[in-house]
């Protein structure tokens, strides 16, 4: 039976004490190179509850005591993507200044909230976290490189392979052009749903003409009706992505509107 996930304190503390009942201050080496403390004072702080990691002292914390076996309580609640960020900052793969630039964050502090779990991260942020990771993934790797993730990961979405025979060559769809695509389309679904209800309220008789007019001026006209003519060519685009047939339909479709 697997072990319940465990608060990353009780779980120091109880590695810390277990280690300690050996007797000798190397066995302390190992958490204290991996996480960067230089005096073994601090562990033992850490030890008795005179105080407690913080910062990117915590991050790395979790992550050893994840990699020596425990499950951590507070690694668990994290998205995958948070997840596997700060494993890669843990293991030194990715530094803090890198990371904030890459992504768009304020300071480090803003990114630890997100890492410890503090605060949440956007839809657009995981796409970036994606994108960031793959390419880190991509450079020289050493045995050091953090292992994937083994977080749940939504069942795989077999590829289809349409063949063109008008074509000699055919563009591979890449893994961050796919995973990118996928999370965008998931947006996309969450802000129409967003958008749906309120749109019907200010389209029904619940709302007057006058007020109407008043959220078309404030929203802008012309946003609106660019909305409406890329929405339209979205709307295209999928039902085309349904399936071949759909695809060579509106294909030809628009091959004879062109002819006109």
């Amino acid at each position: 039976m697997a072990e319940a996930p465990q608060k990353t304190i009780d779980c120091l503390r109880r590695y810390l004490a277990k280690v300690n009942t050996v007797g000798s201050a190397t066995n302390f080496e190992p958490i204290m190179k991996f996480v960067g403390i230089n005096n073994s004072r601090t562990i033992h702080t850490w030890l008795n509850g005179n105080s407690k990691p913080l910062g990117p002292k915590l991050l790395k914390v979790r992550y050893f005591l994840e990699n020596q076996g425990n499950s951590i309580f507070e690694l668990e609640k994290l998205d995958k993507e948070v997840y596997d960020l700060g494993k890669f900052i843990a293991f030194g793969h990715l530094d803090f200044t890198e990371t904030i630039q890459e992504l768009g964050y304020k300071s480090v502090d803003s990114l630890l909230d997100v890492l410890l779990g503090r605060s949440g991260i956007s839809d657009e942020k995981k796409v970036k976290i994606n994108v960031l990771l793959k390419k880190i993934s991509k450079e020289p790797k050493s045995d050091q490189i953090p292992r994937a993730s083994l977080k749940t990961l939504p069942p795989e979405k077999k590829q289809s392979e349409a063949i063109d025979s008008s074509k000699d060559y055919q563009e591979q769809i890449s893994p961050e052009f796919e995973e990118e695509t996928i999370l965008l389309l998931k947006m996309l679904k969450k802000n129409i749903k967003l958008l749906n209800p309120r749109l019907a309220n200010l389209i029904s008789d619940k709302v007057s003409a006058q007020n109407r007019g008043v959220f078309r001026d404030r929203a802008g006209k012309k946003l609106v009706s660019e909305l409406t003519s890329e929405l339209g060519a979205v709307k295209l685009q999928l039902n085309s992505m349904c399936s071949e047939t759909a695809r060579n339909l509106n294909l030809q479709k628009c091959e004879t509107g062109g002819q006109k």
